[in-house]
């Protein structure tokens, strides 16, 4: 989970529903193998696992626990390194269920116990985030202070269950008899779409990608086919590879494409792309994603170098690797895909990178933890938190929701009582928000107009409070007559359009491609003062933050002169949901407890861990300053 900033408004797209004979694919690779251990039956599953354990990691079998409880499912055996080994074996029919750290701890104290060196948890679902970190950081073994009590504990989840099992004729002749197996899949393709960015609405597409074949063309290891059409390329005795010009559409991509540009016509665009296909000439077992990585990377140096370095980037989207197979049993033929599509990116020449890994991975410098439910990066040596967010074109479907709930908002204030300040400076209307009850729903009409809408059952005593809050910034409120307000309501757009941009750091609804040059880092910490925070103090505070963001792009004074009401404080120095400048400084506080939070708006293509490395230094500046004051 993460948290997204949504700003403006976006267009409406239309989805075309695919035919059920479109529809007719095989299940995703991992749903599969997960559906089909889940119907491996409950009492059957430890012998099948036992199998396992002696037949491919090279075990001897001691024991399989018959008790009550959790050890009915218990497997005792011996290592290869002679050592005592206790397996617990979870089996569920809901493949999609997880299990979490609790579920870990059983089975540590039943090693202690068993006196077992290694541990092994499988289950045919899988583990939470919290589980796996429970083993892949080794919490099991904190705070155990002798050698000789220390425990190996690893786990299988029904993904690492089938790499185990998928090479073993005897378990899969075994325990899938009934299972369809295509001994040889001879070739395979995929489609190949390239484009240079920052993205240009003005280029023509069609020339780059003509550019790009041209390139191709000339390069001695290129033989044209089909004149203009099909390709041959030599890249290895072991295989075979044919580049037809051909497109690949966006919807078509199991990932969250969303095409670049201002002129979204339809979400499921064409895009020009090279069809790739691979036939191979081995016997040998192959890869398809090492293949498929191979010849991205020989592309990527020898026909794509960075026209402006430093400045442009080149984005390589390339589609589902399908291979056709013919099923004699029932006589038909079938696509059936082999791997998820997947995003590159080259920022250097010669030089390609998964673009996922190279936007959010930091590295080995950073541990990661769960609050509730949300996954945080927190810098091992200074304890501070990294957050990247990714701005980008609102999801289609969110856009409508948020559509939705604008009009049913806008019909249930139409009862209340409307309220508004006009003709003060843009960089008030912000503030005024601010001031307002939370529950208020303020509208912005024009550059120096906002209104708001109360709830006829407010208390008066608390309209005044809050009016008079608003009032020390030296402005005037309005009330606006009941006949006015159907007017207003009328006028108020309730199509979003056009497009609307949003910053997220849910790494699940990030969309592609990513925008390098549109990044923001969010850093925090908390750290204590000497003394609790005073109005005086959160005044100079407020001076540091204003002075240090105006030299980075925004100017929150402006006047030399500020009028402002004391609850107003906080607020103005914690004002996270405000995107402004290159660098935002906020401060939260509670008596003498700080947490500082900044943002940083990057503009260069640099890696995630490359660039949060500088953002700490300068962050671990900034609160050593503010621990001065």
């Amino acid at each position: 989970m993460g948290y997204n900033l949504i700003s403006g408004t976006s267009q409406r797209f239309y989805h075309t529903i695919e035919s059920d004979l479109d529809a007719i694919t095989t299940s995703p690779t991992r749903e599969g193998i997960f559906k089909n251990l889940s119907q491996i039956g409950y009492d059957k599953f430890p012998e099948f696992i036992l199998d396992i354990l002696v037949k491919v990691e090279g075990h001897t079998a001691v024991d399989v626990t018959d008790g009550q409880g959790d050890e009915k499912q218990d497997i005792l055996t011996t290592n290869p390194k002679g050592e005592r080994c206790i397996t617990q074996c979870k089996h569920t029919g809901n493949y999609q269920s997880h299990y979490n750290g609790n579920d870990l701890d059983t089975l540590v104290v039943a090693s202690l116990r068993k006196d077992c060196q290694q541990g092994i948890f499988v289950t045919n679902a899988d583990l939470t985030p919290q589980g796996k970190k429970y083993i892949n950081d080794e919490e099991y073994n904190r705070g155990i202070k002798s050698p000789e009590d220390l425990r190996d504990i690893s786990y299988w989840n029904g993904f690492k269950i089938w790499e185990k099992i998928k090479n073993n004729k005897d378990i899969l002749n075994k325990w899938f008899s009934d299972l369809g197996q295509v001994h040889s899949l001879r070739s395979f393709k995929f489609d190949l779409t390239v484009q240079e960015f920052p993205y240009d609405d003005g280029r023509d597409e069609g020339e780059s990608f003509n550019n790009i074949i041209a390139k191709l063309k000339s390069k001695k290891w290129v033989k044209e086919v089909e004149e203009g059409l099909v390709y041959r390329g030599n890249f290895s005795s072991r295989y075979e590879v044919y580049f037809k010009r051909w497109f690949q559409f966006t919807g078509g991509l199991d990932i969250n494409f969303i095409p670049s540009g201002n002129n979204l016509n339809f979400i499921n665009k064409a895009l020009y792309a090279l069809t790739i296909e691979v036939k191979i000439k081995s016997d040998k077992n192959y890869s398809p994603s090492i293949i498929r990585q191979d010849i991205v990377n020989k592309i990527v140096k020898e026909i794509l170098p960075i026209s402006q370095p430093g400045k442009t980037w080149w984005h390589i989207t390339t589609s589902k690797i399908k291979s056709f197979i013919y099923i004699h049993d029932i006589q038909e033929p079938r696509e059936i895909d082999l791997t998820s599509s997947l995003t590159f990116i080259s920022t250097e020449t010669g030089k390609v990178f998964p673009e996922l890994k190279y936007c959010t991975d930091l590295k080995g410098k950073f541990k990661t933890i769960n609050v509730d439910e949300d996954i945080i990066m927190v810098h091992r040596n200074s304890g501070i938190s990294v957050i990247p967010y990714f701005e980008q074109k609102i999801d289609p479907v969110q856009q409508y929701d948020n559509q939705i709930i604008q009009q049913r908002q806008l019909a249930e204030i139409a009862t209340y009582n409307f309220f508004a300040v006009k003709n003060i400076d843009s960089s008030y209307l912000m503030r005024v928000r601010r001031l307002l009850d939370h529950h208020w729903v303020a509208l912005q009409m024009d550059d120096d107009t906002i209104i708001w809408a109360v709830d006829p059952d407010t208390d008066p005593e608390k309209i005044d409070l809050i009016h008079g809050r608003v009032e020390t910034l030296g402005v005037s409120i309005l009330r606006i007559p009941a006949e006015e307000i159907p007017k207003i309501l009328k006028n108020i757009q309730k199509d979003l359009s056009p497009s609307t941009w949003m910053y997220t750091s849910d790494i699940d609804s990030i969309s592609f491609p990513i925008l390098l040059e549109k990044r923001i880092f969010w850093l925090s910490k908390e750290f204590s003062l000497a003394k609790e925070i005073d109005v005086e103090m959160a005044i100079e505070l407020l001076k540091y933050k204003y002075t240090y963001e105006s030299r980075n792009g925004f100017e929150n004074m402006v006047t030399d002169q500020m009028a402002t009401h004391s609850t107003e404080l906080k607020s103005l120095l914690l004002d996270i949901l405000n995107i402004r400048g290159n660098k935002m400084l906020d401060l939260g506080f509670s008596k003498n407890t700080i947490t500082l939070y900044m943002r940083f708006r990057e503009i260069g293509l640099e890696s995630a861990d490359v660039l949060a490395a500088k953002y700490i230094k300068e962050f671990q500046k900034i609160m050593d300053e503010i621990q001065l004051l």
